[in-house]
């Protein structure tokens, strides 16, 4: 596989070196005019300066060609070429179509022996779109009716360093309109369909916030741009008038699609957690790659063609050696069978190959067809396809996986809310003990007093005062019961208020610390976190017989944290006994898939560490 990847890097890089062709055609065969020859010349002048003097333009030093490959790119000059014009009765030419809207500057001529005909002007890529003959995303020059034979279409070109593709097609009006129409139909076809897909990617985004949508999102946003750029598009209709982004816009839509197809590539296979040799690996390619494209930006951002020509080459090599260097990666976890491995795998196998297509077409090693020239919109086309069904796949997995994770948090909420209320029924039976055994015999007795009392100022004042004790006493089980200050004062307050009646009431010391936010707990566990508490505290008043209690409560990061330790009488670990609250306390930790853990040792006291995720359970 190793051996197979260096030879494909080096056939694509030493391929992509071919010179580019010039293709002329007539109503879409080769055009070769009889007794005809075609011309082209080079000039080094710095700047793109013309005369319409007829003596400039014909006595200029003309190498003749025949429809083959000259060299047109890379090169430091403006090309000129003088294309012989023969009508055909039955179709005669209406147009002159050079197909290719990045070409920086180019100058037509229509010539008729000693007179200049037409002088179409000076346009190009990097001139305003109105100056172009057409207001066409090519660069489109009309020929007059009624032309004679005599006539030649002299174009001057300037595409300096970089590569320049000259595909020159003359064609009758009804052929025109044919060509231009089908020439871009894939195409619109194309970004249609990315819209469509980026739509329904960025949605699936919004709804379930999983990354791996955003990144496919962005991908297919940079294809969107660099085909509308590639056609024409968007110089013609979004920014006619800023020909420097036109320049720029293209290449750099085209260099960053490669990061977020490689966080779309790590996300899709988890490479993080399947492969974290191949993530560091990856990860190193996204930081390098980006820190090159910002440079690249930077410095081809005033016109500077020799420099965006050297960024180009870079790019040549960087791009096909990423593509198999994942490749490489796909088809190692395919091995491995990881899930999204075969889409992967056979995504950029499609690519690549339809990618060689396009490349030996250009090079001119296979037959140039509407098939060939294609290929790379096609290789776009079923790339998309392709990832498309991977898409929908884990969708429906995600899917599946929410409604299991949906059925098993209603099995968790009924579990929970059986807790609660048996948690609850322990706490109404205590209470019930405690208006049985401490109520109740402290009225019993008032009833006592008051009937052997007598009824002067001591003995109201002694009835009164018990009255006050008792009602106090009921007042704090009341609060122990249902605290309704819980959601007036706040969660914090409530435990101050349980631990100064403790305070008051006994020996006993207690350290109370909060760390984190003290209003952004949910209500539900608000309530929870108090009966932990206020279990833990009669437990100790109980059985610990302690001197010194610690109490921590930690917020942080969604997670409540909730630390308790005592210098009580403890008990060995393997004699403890889990009394129904601590049994309670720790089922609905585990409800909340929380921890409850406890360290307890003879006369070492006692310690409990409770941890769980909040919760809007109304059943609680």
């Amino acid at each position: 596989m190793k051996n197979l990847i260096i030879f494909c890097f080096f056939f694509l890089f030493g391929i992509q070196q071919v010179e580019a062709q010039i293709d002329i055609r007539l109503n879409g065969e080769s055009y070769a005019p009889k007794g005809e020859t075609f011309y082209y010349c080079y000039d080094s002048a710095a700047t793109f300066d013309f005369t319409n003097e007829i003596g400039w333009l014909w006595k200029r030093n003309w190498i003749p060609f025949t429809n083959e490959a000259i060299k047109t790119s890379g090169i430091p000059y403006t090309l000129y070429l003088k294309i012989p014009i023969k009508q055909k009765l039955d179709e005669p030419i209406a147009y002159i179509n050079i197909d290719n809207p990045h070409i920086n500057f180019i100058h037509g001529w229509l010539i008729d022996k000693d007179r200049v005909v037409i002088d179409y002007g000076v346009t190009g890529d990097n001139l305003a779109h109105k100056t172009r003959p057409l207001p066409t995303q090519s660069f489109v020059f009309p020929l007059p009716e009624n032309i004679s034979d005599s006539l030649y279409f002299i174009v001057a070109l300037d595409k300096r360093f970089t590569k320049m593709e000259l595909p020159i097609y003359l064609c009758s009006e009804d052929y025109f309109l044919y060509q231009y129409f089908t020439n871009h139909f894939l195409i619109y076809i194309l970004i249609g369909l990315f819209i469509f897909i980026l739509i329904l990617n960025f949605y699936l985004f919004i709804s379930i916030r999983e990354q791996l949508y955003l990144w496919y999102s962005i991908y297919m946003l940079c294809f969107i741009f660099a085909l509308s750029t590639d056609i024409g598009l968007m110089f013609m209709y979004l920014y006619p008038n800023l020909p420097s982004l036109n320049d720029l816009i293209r290449p750099i839509v085209i260099s960053i699609s490669i990061i977020p197809m490689l966080f779309f590539f790590n996300r899709l296979l988890d490479i993080r957690t399947n492969a974290p040799a191949y993530y560091k690996i990856n990860r190193f390619i996204i930081i390098l790659y980006g820190v090159l494209a910002i440079l690249a930006i930077v410095t081809s951002i005033n016109d500077q063609f020799k420099t965006q020509a050297i960024w180009l080459n870079i790019q040549r090599i960087l791009s096909p050696t990423i593509l198999f260097i994942m490749i490489y990666e796909a088809f190692s976890m395919f091995r491995r069978k990881i899930r999204y491995a075969s889409f992967a795998l056979a995504s950029l196998l499609t690519s690549s190959i339809f990618f060689i297509i396009f490349i030996l077409n250009q090079a001119g090693l296979v037959e140039h067809n509407d098939f060939t020239k294609n290929t790379m919109y096609i290789g776009l086309f079923c790339d998309a396809m392709i990832m498309a069904l991977a898409m929908t796949w884990k969708f429906k997995i995600y899917q599946k996986q929410a409604e299991f994770n949906l059925q098993e948090q209603e099995n968790m909420e009924n579990m929970l809310g059986l807790e609660l209320s048996n948690f609850q029924k322990a706490e109404m039976s205590r209470i019930s003990s405690m208006l049985h055994d401490n109520i109740g015999a402290k009225m019993g007795l008032l009833r006592l007093e008051t009937e052997n009392m007598p009824l002067d100022e001591t003995g109201r004042n002694e009835i009164a005062k018990q009255i006050t004790s008792i009602s106090e006493e009921i007042r704090q089980i009341s609060h122990g019961f249902s605290p309704m200050n819980l959601k007036e004062k706040g969660i914090y307050e409530s435990i101050l208020f349980l631990i100064r009646t403790i305070l008051k009431n006994s020996k006993v010391d207690i350290q109370f610390e909060w760390i984190g936010d003290r209003d952004k707990i949910p209500h539900a566990s608000e309530l929870l976190l108090y009966r932990f508490v206020q279990e833990l505290l009669q437990n100790m008043m109980k059985h610990a017989d302690a001197k010194q209690v610690i109490l921590q409560i930690i917020y942080h990061e969604n997670l409540i944290s909730l630390y308790y330790e005592d210098d009580g009488t403890g008990s060995m670990p393997d004699q403890l006994q889990y009394g129904m609250g601590l049994k309670n306390m720790k089922r609905i930790a585990e409800l909340l898939k929380g921890r409850f853990h406890i360290e307890t040792s003879l006369k070492n006291g006692f310690c409990v560490s409770i941890e769980f995720k909040p919760t809007k359970n109304e059943n609680v």
